[in-house]
């Protein structure tokens, strides 16, 4: 995405400034919903590899002296 000054913004036709607006609230939301897909596949993973580890056992708790 390309970065406007001010004065460039205000040189634009209406629709224009309108459409540029635009694409950056899109571009915005779709780095939002790429970071959270990202969180999620992070959680999914260490789910996995804890579940993994308590059914092989590696993960049972033992008692202290």
């Amino acid at each position: 995405m390309q970065d406007f000054s001010y004065e460039e913004i205000n040189n634009m036709s209406e629709e224009t400034a309108k459409q540029v607006l635009r694409d950056e609230m899109l571009d915005r939301a779709n780095k939002r919903a790429e970071e959270e897909r990202r969180k999620e596949e992070s959680k999914d993973s260490l789910d996995r590899f804890f579940n993994q580890k308590k059914e092989s056992g590696l993960l049972t708790p033992y008692k202290t002296l």
